[in-house]
């Protein structure tokens, strides 16, 4: 009877303990701030207009958190690097760039209340003289959740979430509606002598020339001599901005026989299609010369770079010969066995 009693007691307060710790974790629960969720759309903004013209474009801010979000919109150029923006130091908005709305400012925060859809208006308004090239920004949202008092004051979190959204703006002032973007290859890399059994890699870079931002326009085909049929496979129309480099990345099928897995840094799927920086092309066998010609660019301004790339069994080859010169190589050290025999009386 003693040791029931003594079984119950370690039952109960087990219990307690289980209660108690339930309610602190509700408690930390409660007090670790609201869930910070902002979307905004577009998320990409090409523009082209002639100088002394206006244009406003708007942005749909949705606030999907449970609590306010104080919301700081500000613009900072960029160039490019490998097809990532890169941002300039001590960068300031172009001065024809301001916000429209009458009741929010570059810089200034304002608040956006949860589960409420806002709009921010961004204007541009060059002068007829300003100079005819492309102007590249991101038009950034900072925000960090707020909640409510009962007093109607914002109260910060001592936790808060925080968060920033980058939009890009690819902005062209130009008076003619021709793109001046010009694309050229550089740093390809393509073997000129492989085995028959591998597969060779193909790998380019694409570079603006030109005074505009152009999308790349192109693709990359493989003509067999022998066995297959040609194939042609497109580049991805990333942009590039002008006077940048970035890698080409090229569309291939995820269930050809190009079984190699993907790079996910380096590439993008797209339904059963998947772009890679590095195009593997492979065949069971390859024999013979094999054309690879890659075009870049429109009609009026493109370029061309071919090359051919020769397949030979080195494999079976070296089988081949290995399997030929085993009896020969055995045949003379029995002959030398043979030899060294000592002669009979």
């Amino acid at each position: 009877m003693k040791l029931l009693k003594q079984h119950r007691t370690k039952l109960l307060i087990f219990g307690v303990l289980c209660v108690l710790g339930t309610a602190v974790l509700q408690k930390a629960h409660a007090q670790s701030g609201p869930k910070y969720s902002l979307t905004v759309s577009p998320t990409l903004v090409e523009i082209r207009m002639k100088p002394g013209k206006q244009v406003i474009k708007a942005f749909t801010l949705t606030n999907n958190g449970s609590s306010d979000l104080e919301i700081t919109p500000s613009i900072r150029s960029f160039t490019d690097k490998d097809g990532m923006p890169m941002y300039l130091p001590d960068s300031s908005p172009p001065s024809f760039v301001s916000l429209f709305n009458t009741d929010k400012k570059l810089n200034e925060p304002f608040i956006l209340k949860q589960k409420q859809i806002d709009q921010v208006i961004l204007q541009i308004t060059p002068s007829e003289t300003l100079q005819e090239r492309d102007y590249y920004f991101s038009l950034f949202f900072s925000g960090r959740s707020a909640a409510s008092s009962q007093s109607g004051e914002q109260t910060m979190y001592s936790g808060q979430a925080e968060g920033q959204i980058a939009i890009q703006v690819l902005l062209t002032i130009a008076n003619t509606a021709d793109n001046k973007g010009k694309l050229v290859f550089e740093n390809i890399r393509l073997p000129k002598l492989i085995d028959s059994f591998f597969p060779f890699p193909f790998q380019a870079e694409a570079r603006n020339i030109g005074t505009e931002y152009s999308p790349i326009q192109g693709s990359l085909t493989i003509k067999p001599k022998f066995f297959y049929p040609e194939e042609s496979h497109d580049f991805l129309p990333e942009n590039i901005l002008a006077g940048s480099t970035r890698p080409i990345r090229i569309m291939q099928n995820t269930d050809s026989t190009q079984n190699t897995p993907p790079d996910t840094a380096n590439s993008t799927s797209s339904g059963e299609k998947r772009a890679d920086r590095i195009f593997q092309y492979k065949k069971p066998f390859l024999f013979g010369p094999v054309s690879v010609t890659a075009k870049i660019g429109d009609a009026a301004n493109s370029d061309t770079y071919e090359q051919t790339v020769v397949a030979v069994p080195f494999v079976l080859i070296g089988i081949l010969v290995l399997l030929a010169g085993i009896p020969i190589l055995y045949r003379r050290y029995t002959q030398s066995l043979i030899t060294r025999l000592p002669k009979s009386a």
